[in-house]
């Protein structure tokens, strides 16, 4: 009986501790800025783009500039989000402000094609 309790109690551990925080992926998070080796660039705000939005399920995110950048998520610990399979719609951005942030932003994510 105390093996038993003992192993309900590890499963119990193992599982909290490596469960999700369920608010990462309930709401909609939005840029605030993107440091780049400690260089700071801070999301336009225009009539093009009002804001700059993450959203994360458990299998994968998208986020959105003027194009809308997503991919498949492999993990997610407390620091980071690892990511593979990373793709990017065509859409342009009409001012220029818009469209040099979005390459910097979206090369964030690796060398991607903007």
């Amino acid at each position: 009986m105390k093996a038993f309790i003992a192993i309900v109690l590890s499963l119990f551990l193992y599982t909290s501790t490596y469960a999700q925080d369920p608010q990462l992926f309930e709401n909609t998070w939005y840029l605030q800025k993107v440091v780049i080796d400690g260089e700071t660039f801070f999301p336009p705000h225009n009539s093009e783009v009002s804001n700059v939005r993450l959203e994360i399920w458990e299998d994968h995110f998208d986020t959105v500039v003027c194009a809308i950048l997503f991919g498949e998520i492999s993990n997610v610990d407390n620091t980071s989000i690892t990511a593979f399979a990373i793709g990017a719609t065509l859409l342009d951005c009409n001012l220029q402000v818009n469209y040099i942030f979005e390459g910097i932003y979206f090369g964030f994510y690796g060398n991607l094609p903007v």
